[in-house]
């Protein structure tokens, strides 16, 4: 990597994390004039410490797990690199894994600030609640993965999948609840939500931290997790075989 490229690159990390930064508190803002607003010191099951908790948790979680894997891989599909890692020994998947894992190292310092936050302020989480919470983190991220994968792979066919991220984030805020908690919807999204495959990163995790869910609750949702993580990694497999026959030295 050149300097320039570096520079850019730090740039670019710098920008992205700021932004995370101030998202969150744009957004407690926005709970605290609602919560003025109502004149309630609960809403839906949470006291605006509560909210404030959730959404700082959520923010955490999503510094944690987010990655720009989306971007290299339509890129190296639409210049044609990606060609050159079906021929490397480790391979475009693994290539990716080893990226991901160096950027996951990275944003982990926002989890441990988050968990060193959570002691803190004595923030009572019983070894249950804690067990569910990696439980339902470890099952979410899983999800996210494969749904990325899944949009990655897309890109043979698309080129330019920018925008289907850009909806993915755009229904994870609602049903993964990372902009209101799921138990605020109306009964009947809340019911339809409760199935999705989004509410294990960000939803339970979170909402356990808080205390407004059960860790019973938590793994009652195990199997449903378990079912969505064999779905997408069927889909996307298939998804792979099938778009590595249209990659070329040239792109696709």
């Amino acid at each position: 990597m050149g300097f320039k490229d570096q520079i850019a690159y730090r740039i670019y990390a710098a920008i992205r994390m700021l932004i995370f930064m101030i998202v969150p508190l744009i957004t407690i803002a926005i709970w605290s004039a609602i919560y003025g607003a109502s004149g309630s010191a609960h809403l839906g099951g949470y006291s605006f410490r509560e909210m404030e908790i959730y959404i700082l948790f959520n923010a955490a979680l999503i510094m944690f797990i987010t990655t720009d894997l989306t971007e290299r891989f339509s890129m190296g599909v639409f210049d044609g690199s990606v060609a050159r890692f079906l021929i490397k020994p480790v391979g475009i998947v693994g290539q990716n894994i080893l990226y991901m894992s160096a950027e996951l190292a990275v944003s982990s310092i926002p989890m441990v600030v988050a968990i060193a936050a959570l002691v803190f302020f004595h923030i009572p989480i019983s070894l249950m609640s804690a067990f569910a919470i990696i439980i339902s983190a470890a099952l979410g991220f899983l999800v996210l993965q494969l749904i990325w994968f899944i949009i990655n792979v897309s890109s043979v066919y698309f080129t330019n999948v920018f925008g289907f991220y850009s909806l993915f984030w755009t229904l994870n805020g609602i049903v993964g609840g990372t902009l209101i908690p799921l138990t605020l919807l109306p009964h009947a999204l809340y019911s339809a939500f409760s199935l999705s495959p989004l509410q294990f990163a960000f939803y339970l995790p979170s909402a356990l931290v808080v205390g407004t869910i059960s860790p019973q609750y938590a793994f009652s949702l195990i199997p449903l997790g378990a079912a969505w993580v064999i779905a997408l990694f069927a889909l996307g497999y298939i998804e792979w075989k099938h778009a590595i026959k249209r990659i070329n030295s040239v792109g696709v």
